[in-house]
């Protein structure tokens, strides 16, 4: 009886080495693939997030398109009445819907301030009794990008130069281009992927027209306002 106990202990610890021996060698043979998984993942995540969030020192430069609202003081009368008064025909203030567009070239000092040249221009079409025109109403002068959270895509935005003014008659001919003030532009924006951005910003400014000879031409007087959403293209 003694025998057979001994030998049916015997058996149980062998049946139990060799049930637990493959567990053991899948667990060796699972591991390194396990953490081979694992140091892809890491390095993809660390990917995405320097490209969400960083990489942006270095030379840069963007393109940009969108649609806002212009608000402007327009004074058809003086063109008639030229003789009589020289400025108090004016007509309240209009607005306008515009096309954006947009140029930034500069430079990332760090992944989280960027400076750079910018051009950005509101392109108006307008009605004269003589004539239809596109006025182009902008700025061009110094920008800049803040990202003030490192994980997160929100950012600040403003700029602040010359204020421009552009005459265009059918067929789109260059007439006149004045730089005629300050003009400054604050607002925010997101980082919708890591090269496509939203912005969202108000520019306001002067651009007084002076020595106006065409009739033809539209004269735009007092502060001008502009709110825009742009969507830009920026490669780093």
């Amino acid at each position: 009886m003694k025998t057979d106990t001994s030998h049916l202990g015997c058996l149980a610890l062998i049946a139990a080495l060799f049930m637990l021996q493959p567990f053991k060698n899948a667990d060796a043979s699972y591991n390194p693939e396990h953490n081979r998984m694992g140091e892809n993942y890491q390095q993809r995540e660390l990917r995405r997030r320097q490209n969400l969030s960083g990489q942006r020192k270095g030379f840069i430069i963007g393109f940009g398109v969108g649609a806002g609202t212009t608000r402007f003081t327009e004074p058809l009368a003086q063109y008639y009445w030229r003789s009589t008064q020289k400025a108090e025909w004016e007509t309240a203030r209009q607005t306008r819907s515009a096309l954006i567009t947009e140029l930034k070239i500069g430079h990332g000092f760090s992944n989280q301030f960027l400076l750079y040249y910018t051009s950005r221009i509101a392109w108006l079409p307008l009605q004269h009794f003589t004539n239809d025109t596109m006025i182009a109403n902008g700025a061009a002068g110094i920008g800049f990008m803040y990202f003030p959270l490192r994980r997160f895509g929100l950012y600040l935005v403003g700029n602040m130069g010359l204020a421009t003014l552009v005459t265009w008659q059918p067929p789109l001919t260059l007439e006149n281009a004045r730089q005629t003030g300050v003009i400054f532009s604050g607002g925010i924006g997101y980082q919708i992927l890591p090269h496509l951005n939203l912005d969202f910003t108000v520019s306001s400014g002067s651009a007084n027209t002076r020595n106006v000879d065409d009739i033809s031409e539209i004269e735009i007087i007092d502060e001008v306002v502009t709110y825009a959403i742009t969507l830009n293209l920026l490669a780093y």
